[in-house]
């Protein structure tokens, strides 16, 4: 069956799932003022349900970050706490990872919201990254003077449903076209853009408004942002991390903004 449990906290919420292959069996979600008394009750209720041991766990895969430091910390201690207790392996899955990984087949720049008017980021194009964490204003700054990863043509067809209206338009938005073509995948294929990348994230969300006035030439937001990667994602990627025996050799740490602007 190969068990794990996998945790995550995406900003109003902790979410907890039990897992097996890659697929979530049963998984549960409370608001962060009572998550972090909860969670463990929660993690011990999906194991007696179950019928599992805590030591028949494959793994704890916990997203870490980044994210608002206090609550993430917290929960990030909670998983140390385990693993210290029961030996039980870690596993350490980066936020900005996770949700660019959900459109793999785009050149994508992930935002999240730090504190203040600052954000993380992340560009990603094929096999290059490049993170950073900075205000608003300094992000702008670098996309409107391409001082990131090298730009260029490609297609992007994001997995949105054939139903939604996705093409680019000139506020550099996913808008109405009714002769966009679309694979029998559910893909959108006409979607090539000089140096442009998918904004995603909370802080594309906060930010769509600025973004699209100072460098709406060179992003595509979809019509409905996703704020934070899925909870699939990472039972997914966990699973991926533990056919190829990849666990944490000392304990969990979280990626917070001075982390990032060290690169």
């Amino acid at each position: 069956m190969q068990p794990y449990i996998i945790l995550q906290y995406p900003y109003e919420t902790i979410q907890v799932a039990l897992c097996s292959h890659g697929k979530i069996l049963t998984k549960v979600q409370e608001h962060k003022f009572n998550a972090i008394a909860l969670t463990i009750p929660h993690i011990d209720s999906m194991l007696k349900t179950h019928n599992i041991a805590l030591k028949d766990l494959q793994c704890i895969g916990v997203n870490v970050g980044p994210g608002p430091y206090n609550t993430l910390r917290a929960l990030l201690t909670m998983a140390n706490g385990i693993h210290f207790a029961s030996g039980l392996p870690l596993v350490g899955l980066s936020a900005l990872d996770l949700l660019s990984d959900e459109y793999s087949d785009c050149n994508t720049l992930v935002i999240f919201q730090a504190f203040a008017d600052h954000v993380f980021y992340q560009f990603k194009m094929q096999e290059k990254k490049e993170r950073g964490a900075c205000s608003i204003d300094e992000l702008i700054r670098i996309i409107a003077n391409n001082e990131f990863l090298n730009t260029g043509s490609r297609t992007c067809p994001p997995k949105f449903s054939t139903s939604l209206d996705t093409s680019p338009t000139r506020s550099g938005t996913l808008g109405t076209n009714d002769n966009l073509a679309r694979t029998n995948e559910g893909w959108i294929s006409g979607m090539t853009k000089e140096e442009s990348f998918l904004a995603l994230g909370n802080g594309a969300q906060l930010y769509q408004k600025k973004l699209v006035e100072a460098v709406g030439d060179k992003l595509i937001f979809p019509d409905i942002i996703p704020a934070f990667n899925s909870l699939e994602t990472i039972a997914q990627k966990t699973f991926e991390k533990i056919e190829a025996n990849q666990f944490e050799t000392g304990y969990l740490k979280p990626i917070y903004f001075e982390d990032l602007t060290k690169n």
